[in-house]
C-alpha cells in the first residue's frame, strides 16, 4: 500500500524487494556510494510498474487432466495400471512421462506469453514455478499509462486456452523484479 501511494507520486528507490537497512546512518552511507547506480536506475524505472500474471492449471487432480488430454499419456498408463500390481519401475516410468508431459506444456505456455508480452514492448522476467499446477510465473515492467495495454495482451495469452487454465493478473507494483542495484550496508 505504501509503496503504490509513493509511485503515485513518483519514482521509488530502486532497492531490492526487501532491503533492511540497519541504521539511518548506514542508509545515507549506502546512497551516497550508489548515487550513480541508483540515479540510472531511478531513470530507467521512471514512469514504470511491475505487472504479475500467473497462470496455473485449475483441475482437481492434474494427473488425471493430462490423462484425458494427453492420449499417448493414457496409453501408458492404461498398460502400467492395466493388468494387476504394476513394478516400481514402471510406476516410475509413468510419472516421468508426466513430468515430461507437464514440463513441454509449460515450456510451450511460457515462450508463447513470453512472445507476445515482448511484442507490446514490456519488459519480461519469467520465475520458477513453485507448484505442479503453476504453469507460469510472469513479470513484466509495463509504463503506467500501459496498463490497460498489458491486460489485453493478457487476454491474447489466453485464447486458445480452456476453462482449465486460470491467467491472474496483480500491480501494478513497484518494479522490485527489474531492479539490478544492490545497496551495501
Amino acid at each position: 500500500m505504501v509503496l503504490r501511494r509513493l509511485m503515485e507520486i513518483g519514482s521509488v528507490v530502486p532497492a531490492a524487494f526487501g532491503t533492511i537497512a540497519p541504521s539511518v546512518g548506514a542508509l545515507e552511507k549506502a546512497l551516497t556510494l550508489g548515487q550513480k547506480s541508483l540515479h540510472e536506475q531511478v531513470v530507467r524505472l521512471d514512469g514504470r510498474a511491475e505487472m504479475s500474471l500467473r497462470i496455473a492449471w485449475d483441475v482437481p487432480d492434474i494427473f488425471a487432466y493430462f490423462v484425458q488430454t494427453h492420449a499417448e499419456l493414457k496409453a501408458l498408463r492404461d498398460s502400467v495400471f492395466g493388468d494387476g500390481e504394476p513394478s516400481r519401475e514402471a510406476m516410475i516410468e509413468v510419472g516421468r512421462a508426466f513430468q515430461a508431459v507437464l514440463d513441454q506444456e509449460r515450456t510451450a505456455c511460457q515462450q508463447r506469453v513470453e512472445g507476445i508480452m515482448k511484442r507490446y514492448g514490456f519488459g519480461v522476467i519469467l520465475s520458477p514455478v513453485r507448484t505442479e499446477p503453476e504453469i507460469a510465473n510472469v513479470d513484466c515492467l509495463v509504463r503506467l499509462d500501459q496498463v490497460d495495454t498489458f491486460e489485453e495482451a493478457t487476454m491474447e495469452a489466453a485464447k486458445g486456452y480452456d476453462d482449465n487454465v486460470s491467467f491472474r493478473i496483480s500491480g501494478p507494483w513497484a518494479p522490485s523484479h527489474f531492479v539490478n542495484v544492490e545497496l551495501h550496508f
